[in-house]
């Protein structure tokens, strides 16, 4: 298996998701999850206070984001991610195997 390059951008994405963590007490954040998005509703909503950001290496995966909450744990990892920033706090996790699944974490 080679070598995964470093996400510049996935590092990015975490640093503006640790800066809204540390800014707000009591972050709150909605997740909406499609995938193969024929109505546009998400498989998966999550509206849910967040109670940890982490950022870790797994060597076959590279850097893994994680958000944790008292009742789930959402993880994302550059292996299988591309992510970008958006303009209104938020940001969007898109599948690099499928032009049809995505992520979008909006901090409220």
């Amino acid at each position: 298996m080679g070598a995964l390059q470093r996400s510049e951008s996935f590092e990015k994405s975490y640093a503006r998701m640790r800066e809204v963590f540390r800014e707000t007490t009591g972050v709150r954040f909605n997740i909406e999850y499609y995938h193969f998005d024929d109505d546009s509703e998400p498989v998966i909503s999550i509206d849910a206070e967040a109670e940890r950001l982490v950022l870790d290496y797994v060597p076959e995966h590279g850097l893994v984001i994680s958000i944790l909450t008292k009742e789930s744990i959402i993880s994302f990892s550059e292996k299988n991610y591309i992510t970008n920033l958006s303009s209104d706090n938020s940001v969007v996790f898109a599948s690099k195997h499928n032009d049809e699944t995505h992520c979008i974490i909006q901090f409220i």
